[in-house]
């Protein structure tokens, strides 16, 4: 069956909404994040690994445990947004916009006209989404930009403006790197670009989305009230358990 608005249903709870990063092209790694008592799943196309097949087995998953499904697409490309909303994706994430024109391309890859310039296909979609998808599409499937470079910082208010834009998500190792030519995402500098995006994003009405390495990373921005809140990696999840538990056998022998 088909949800009503199941990205919006998933905001409106109360508290923050916590986003399963997966990045291994795994549909039983989506499926264990819906069973762990996740709120929402990202599908890694940048970074991670798997096409296709995998992209559509993860979706699969991802509605299978009740979870609305983003995915992060590799590029800022009209082919590459149309698979992943066709597909059924309730929300595209697009890295490194930092220009107005980017972020305008984003939108009209995703939107259907009037809005944007999306192309009729949505085969899997319709089966997702409820109702028709030409009256519904533009709002319920989600467009969010990333910003993570000092040129998007420099453009930040007039990307957060673009009509159709719906929000954006921050990552903080790149926007370090960017800013500051290291990760110290602690630093100074960052932590206050970071609440500067948090409050325009605010301000314009749109979704803010960050991305954090650990939960002693993620306390402070839970606290300052960003929507959505993504912490760490399926991979980095997988590689820190298996660690433990070899250093746990090691102590034994």
């Amino acid at each position: 069956m088909a949800d009503d608005d199941a990205f919006a249903s998933t905001l409106a709870r109360d508290g923050v909404a916590l986003a399963a990063w997966c990045g291994i092209g795994s549909s039983l790694v989506v499926e264990t994040a819906a069973a762990s008592g996740y709120d929402l799943v990202l599908i890694d196309q940048q970074h991670g690994f798997g096409g296709q097949a995998e992209l559509l087995a993860g979706l699969t998953a991802a509605r299978a445990g009740g979870l609305p499904a983003a995915v992060r697409i590799g590029w800022n490309e009209d082919a590459l947004v149309s698979r992943a909303l066709d597909a059924g994706a309730h929300a595209v994430v697009c890295p490194m916009i930092n220009t107005v024109a980017q972020a305008r391309a984003l939108v009209h890859a995703a939107k259907y006209p009037p809005l944007g310039g999306r192309s009729w296909g949505p085969y899997r979609a319709s089966l997702v989404i409820d109702g028709d998808m030409l009256a519904v599409g533009n709002t319920r499937t989600r467009t969010f930009a990333q910003i993570e470079t000092a040129e998007a910082l420099d453009n930040l208010e007039a990307i957060v403006a673009v009509d159709g834009l719906d929000g954006v998500v921050v990552g903080p190792n790149d926007l370090a790197i960017s800013m500051r030519g290291d990760r110290a995402i602690d630093a100074p500098d960052v932590l206050e670009a970071i609440e500067r995006i948090r409050t325009a994003t605010r301000e314009a009405g749109k979704i803010g989305w960050i991305f954090a390495n650990t939960p002693d990373y993620a306390r402070p921005l839970i606290m300052a009230g960003w929507d959505i809140v993504t912490i760490s990696t399926d991979i980095v999840w997988l590689r820190t358990a298996m660690t433990e538990v070899v250093a746990q056998a090691r102590a034994i022998t």
